[in-house]
C-alpha cells in the first residue's frame, strides 16, 4: 500500500497535500484514472474541507473516501467528467461528516434523550396539575348533578384526546348538522355547569 501525494511538490507550492492510498480498505487497488482526476479539483476540495468541515487538513480524508468509493463502484470507467464526480461525491461526504453521518444529516437519527423527553408528558408544575385535576373533578360532579351525562362523556373524550370516537359513540356523522348540534349542546352544558362552580 502506497500513498499518492497531490501535488508532489506541495511544500514548494505551500499548499496542504492531498494524500490518497492506492488500495482501498478492502485491499482492492484503486483505479489510477480516478487518482489522476483529483488534481483538477484539488483546490476546490481544500476549500470544501475548510468551509464545511472547518479544517483544511481533512481534505485527504474527504478525497480518499470519495476516490475509493468511486473506484470501487465504477472501476476504470471514469466517464466524461471524473473530477466533477469526485467533487460532487466529496461535497455530499463533507455534509455528512459535518452533521455526524448521513443519517444525522437527513434527520433519521434522533438522540434518545431528546426522544424520551419529548414523549413523556409530565406536568411542569405539579401544583397546577393538581388544581386542574381538582377543577375537572368538580366540573364532572356538577355535570352529574345537572343530569348532563352526555356532556360528561364528551368532556371525558376531549380530555383523553379521543374526540375521533365521538361520531361512533353518539351515532352522528362527522362534519354533519347532528355533529354541530352535539358540539353546541356540549358548550351550552359546560357553560351551565361552570356557572355553578
Amino acid at each position: 500500500m502506497q500513498l499518492v501525494v497531490i501535488p508532489e511538490n506541495y511544500a514548494d507550492l505551500e499548499v496542504v497535500p492531498i494524500c490518497i492510498s492506492d488500495t482501498d480498505s478492502k485491499g482492492r487497488p484503486v483505479s489510477s484514472a480516478w487518482l489522476q482526476a483529483v488534481p483538477p479539483v484539488a483546490d476546490p476540495l481544500r476549500r470544501l474541507a475548510k468551509t464545511v468541515l472547518g479544517d483544511v487538513w481533512r481534505v485527504s480524508e474527504l478525497a480518499q473516501d470519495s476516490v475509493h468509493q468511486l473506484s470501487a463502484r465504477h472501476g476504470d470507467k471514469v466517464g466524461p467528467a471524473p473530477s466533477r464526480a469526485i467533487y460532487v461525491d466529496a461535497s455530499f461526504r463533507a455534509s455528512d461528516m459535518a452533521a455526524g453521518g448521513r443519517r444525522a444529516r437527513v434527520g433519521l437519527d434522533v438522540e434518545l434523550k431528546d426522544h424520551v423527553f419529548a414523549s413523556i408528558r409530565e406536568p411542569h408544575c405539579f401544583a397546577t396539575a393538581f388544581e386542574d385535576k381538582e377543577f375537572f373533578q368538580r366540573l364532572e360532579e356538577r355535570l352529574k348533578m345537572l343530569g348532563l351525562k352526555d356532556i360528561q362523556t364528551l368532556l371525558n373524550l376531549y380530555l383523553s384526546e379521543s374526540e375521533d370516537q365521538i361520531p361512533t359513540i353518539f351515532a352522528v356523522k362527522a362534519n354533519s348538522a347532528d355533529r354541530n348540534t352535539l358540539s353546541q349542546r356540549f358548550y351550552r352544558g359546560l357553560r351551565k355547569a361552570l356557572k355553578l362552580l
